[in-house]
């Protein structure tokens, strides 16, 4: 049986397997269309480039595989995203849901993204402005300030990090008070720090009022949505601008195309108590638990037709 396949004088086939969608689905044309860009131009520019520039090119061609298994994550919590909007109680009720699968993943999102964030801040601090000291995504703003004056493209990478950083902070980012993605890393679990389950109300006029998940008070959908197009912006400009682009893209067209329908309960909390009661669940090791508060009465703004769940 032939296994050897690089034997000298012989001639052979290949077949090369690409996937579909090198965004998983998860970018609108946009920045899709800018993903594919700088895939190919690091692809086409590799061979012919010199030692040096090939160095940076395998750099950011890495980053842009950091970056695509943070994508991957997030296709995986839109599709849990679709999948909770098959949850319609009868009107006047309530159902809620652990949504376990989605809640691991999410915890991969973060995990991935920062990731994304770090071997992106490895290769401008330690590769590219030799700050070998400072290759961790925390300490990137530091080195990019220190560059700022004399390094136009540091100057515009940091104009794209201002933009996002504190929809990263607290949660990507460690603060004061640490990250998200610190404590289910080093000391907590994402079912100990879910302090809200997926819940669904189905009102009495036939809408449906549907809470997200909450882990340490922070919605599961809306922080993944929010973290997509944060990351997204971010990566993909930063890269674009030291692969020569001339454009960037908008905040606006890095969203992900998942939607979601969910809202925070803790955000909507009336502190004065004379809003109407609303309760959630919570799961327990041994059950489950009935939370309720009073919420600011805009809350029922955010409900939406049963036909927006299609």
């Amino acid at each position: 049986m032939q296994r050897d396949f690089n034997q000298p004088g012989q001639a052979y086939n290949y077949l090369a397997l690409g996937q579909k969608a090198i965004d998983y689905g998860v970018l609108h044309e946009p920045a899709r269309n800018h993903l594919g860009l700088l895939t190919g131009k690091v692809s086409r520019n590799l061979a012919e480039a010199d030692p040096k520039e090939q160095k940076a090119l395998l750099n950011i061609h890495a980053c842009l595989q950091r970056f695509r298994s943070f994508l991957l994550q997030s296709s995986r919590i839109g599709n849990h995203s679709q999948e909770a909007l098959r949850i319609i109680p009868p009107p006047g009720e309530m159902m809620f849901a652990r949504i376990f699968k989605a809640c691991i993943d999410f915890e991969s999102l973060l995990f991935h993204g920062r990731a994304a964030l770090d071997r992106l801040a490895f290769y401008l601090c330690s590769e590219l402005y030799n700050q070998p000291n400072a290759d961790k995504f925390g300490k990137l703003r530091n080195v990019l300030l220190n560059f700022n004056t004399k390094d136009a493209k540091a100057q515009k990478t940091l104009a794209f990090l201002e933009t996002v950083l504190s929809s990263l902070e607290g949660i990507l980012v460690d603060t004061g008070s640490g990250s998200l993605r610190s404590a289910l890393i080093h000391r907590r679990s994402v079912s100990e720090l879910t302090t809200v389950v997926y819940t669904v109300h189905r009102l009495g006029d036939g809408r449906i009022l549907r809470f997200d998940c909450e882990v340490q008070k922070r919605p599961v959908f809306a922080t993944s949505r929010t973290l997509t197009q944060s990351v997204t912006f971010l990566i993909l400009n930063t890269l674009g601008l030291y692969l020569g682009e001339q454009t960037a893209l908008a905040l606006e067209e890095c969203e992900p195309t998942w939607k979601n329908l969910s809202v925070s309960f803790s955000t909507f909390v009336d502190p004065t108590k004379a809003g109407p009661r609303v309760s959630v669940g919570k799961i327990l090791p041994n059950g489950f638990l009935v939370i309720t508060e009073h919420l600011r009465g805009d809350v029922f703004g955010a409900a939406t037709d049963v036909d927006a769940s299609a």
